[in-house]
């Protein structure tokens, strides 16, 4: 946690210790902090303290509230609640009633799944886990806390997903069934889209596509079909070629993989970041001669491309000099236009050239 959390977080006990004892840190921070992970998302629980009164707190050091019917404020980077329930009442996320709750036990039974359930006191570090949530963290499992009320958020089918490819955990049977019949038609693109992109950036992103072919999700939303052989060959991929994912680029791999062995409608996701760079990328292809990869290179290094997925590759690019920057031909299009080109035979010829000085430079190195 950094300082300046550190320091809001002591600013709050002293705010309301006069007033409970029972003020919690809940949700995922206190999931990673036993997991041994940093994180500086934090969420506080306020207990025994009435609607009125936690107004006057809030608005006594300047947090904005977030939802007045929540009872949910913004402060320094945490979020700050009254305990509550949420009862289903309309369509989308926004369709809930929500009711003052001051019992523990009922208020963290709104949380999604087990490992996210914790509550710790902001005072005795004591950790409530009510749901078995410590179980269910110490054999990687994501379960879900109640059968009843998950259904009525459809966003927790794909959260679940997230953290099962975030944390490399397998999602219950019986959880996962019921995932599998939750329509995620009430769900916005955008909200789709939001969920999508972190699960790109997970550590165990071969997690996120098994779960998302098995609930119907890149059929439907990605118009792909992928036979048994092929998601078994993305899978391994994903799996075990993450040792070669650039750092920087490593929330394309798992589209960009899909892609290669089936075409990707890309509409679903909002950003065109995604789309316009990976079709920019050769595909995927192991046995790719030199002049290939130089050809590769005259647009990205060799580590910019997404299908550099084996020694060999890397070998060859380093040995070429092409992994770490661009193939610099020397090839100038103002001598081409000096030459006597113009129009479309510029680009023509500007092609032509470099392809001569990758056979020249491919022809030496044999």
């Amino acid at each position: 946690m950094n300082t300046n959390k550190l320091k809001t977080l002591s600013s709050l006990k002293t705010l309301f210790f006069p007033l409970s004892k029972r003020v919690y840190i809940v949700g995922g921070y206190v999931r990673d902090n036993i997991l041994g992970i940093e994180s500086d998302d934090i969420d506080l629980e306020v207990y025994d303290i009435n609607i009125e009164k936690f107004t006057e707190l809030m608005n006594q050091i300047g947090a904005i509230g977030v939802g007045k019917s929540f009872f949910v404020y913004k402060y320094e980077g945490l979020d700050i609640s009254l305990p509550r329930t949420e009862t289903k009442t309309g369509y989308g996320h926004n369709g809930f009633d929500v009711s003052y709750i001051n019992d523990e036990k009922i208020a963290s039974k709104r949380r999604d799944f087990t490992i996210n359930a914790f509550m710790q006191n902001l005072y005795t570090d004591e950790i409530l886990d009510f749901y078995g949530g410590m179980e269910d963290l110490q054999s990687k499992t994501i379960r879900i806390v109640d059968n009843k009320t998950f259904v009525e958020d459809s966003l927790r089918v794909l959260r679940g997903i997230r953290f099962a490819s975030k944390f490399g955990f397998k999602i219950d049977s019986k959880s996962f069934e019921i995932m599998q019949n939750i329509s995620l038609d009430d769900l916005s693109t955008e909200r789709i889209s939001k969920e999508l992109e972190l699960i790109f950036q997970t550590n165990y992103i071969e997690y996120g596509f098994f779960y998302l072919c098995k609930i119907g999700f890149l059929k439907k939303y990605f118009n792909i079909n992928i036979d048994k052989k092929t998601f078994f060959a993305i899978y391994r991929l994903l799996k075990t070629k993450k040792r070669f994912f650039n750092t920087e680029l490593y929330e394309y791999y798992m589209l960009y993989i899909i892609n290669s062995f089936c075409r990707v409608d890309f509409s679903i996701i909002h950003s065109n970041k995604y789309e316009k760079f990976i079709l920019k990328q050769q595909p995927l292809k192991f046995d790719i001669s030199d002049r290939d990869l130089c050809i590769i290179a005259l647009d990205m290094p060799i580590s910019s491309w997404l299908g550099a997925l084996s020694d060999d590759i890397v070998y060859r690019a380093n040995e070429l000099e092409i992994y770490k920057k661009k193939l610099n031909t020397d090839v100038n299009p103002q001598e081409i236009i000096k030459d006597g080109f113009t129009g479309s035979s510029i680009k023509s010829e500007y092609l032509m050239r470099n392809l001569k000085y990758i056979d020249d430079k491919i022809t030496k190195r044999q």
